[in-house]
């Protein structure tokens, strides 16, 4: 009775090579997954992101509210056009997303106590108790073709956000208004 018997592999010898066979399908499906989801995402993100007003709008208000906490709106009272439009032009160019083209619009004002305005201001109005003046007026473009009198395909989404800011300069309260319009490239 000396026969020999057939091996027969225990069924968990089987199940290891097919475990193997399994976890590297599954890792090569996650990693097709997560490729195919981020090329989706960016494809379509960017789209979005052109797309949205909301997004123009708030751009707008972020960089205007940045060059207002970091003071680059009140250094525009002291200085001449020619400093200040390089300057806010720069600093709207590094602040705007690549897809996004901007131009702003600063005015200056000043109330003054007496019913006059200073030779370099054009008197805006009176009151009771002092006179509203226009002293400046810059205009800071960062170079795109649109602005809100154009009628290029590109402008047909414009956001505008308004900022006021002011300062007290030597008896007189100086007032300023950016405007920043925000349009997809």
């Amino acid at each position: 009775m000396n026969k020999k018997r057939a091996r027969i592999q225990p069924w968990h010898d089987k199940m290891k090579k097919g475990i193997v066979f399994t976890l590297d399908a599954l890792l090569a499906a996650t990693v097709a997954a997560s490729i195919l989801t981020v090329l989706a995402l960016s494809y379509h993100g960017s789209q979005y992101e052109l797309a949205a007003p909301a997004q123009l709008y708030q751009t707008a208000q972020d960089v205007l509210t940045a060059m207002d906490k970091q003071g680059a709106l009140k250094a525009a009272f002291p200085e001449n056009d020619a400093q200040t439009q390089t300057r806010l032009r720069s600093f709207i160019s590094n602040a705007l997303p690549a897809y996004q083209g901007g131009n702003l619009t600063i005015e200056v004002f000043e109330y003054t106590p007496s019913s006059s305005c200073p030779s370099s201001c054009r008197l805006d109005g009176n009151s009771p108790v002092g006179a509203f003046c226009t002293c400046r007026r810059l205009n800071t473009n960062t170079g795109e073709p649109c602005n809100s009198n154009a009628s290029a395909s590109n402008c047909t989404q414009l956001a505008r956000a308004q900022r006021m800011f002011y300062d007290y300069r030597g008896g007189s309260d100086v007032f300023g208004r950016a405007t920043l319009e925000v349009w997809p490239k």
